[in-house]
């Protein structure tokens, strides 16, 4: 994956999970994601920036 933070991002279609593993070994584990903005931002040319929109402080989150 092109991208400086991101290191892959998976979804959980069953449970609306999607989950994003950065290069530093740190998983967020969003919650209730709607399974278009999972493909948008599979989609996105900049995740690191489609996660900053679209993702991040508008889902529930888990650090892991």
């Amino acid at each position: 994956m092109d991208s400086s933070w991101i290191k892959s991002v998976s979804y959980d279609g069953d449970d609306h999970t999607l989950s994003v593993d950065t290069k530093s070994g740190e998983t967020y584990e969003y919650q209730n994601v709607p399974q278009r903005l999972a493909v948008g931002m599979d989609n996105a040319s900049s995740k690191g920036a489609y996660h900053n929109t679209e993702i991040r402080g508008n889902f529930d989150c888990l650090k892991r």
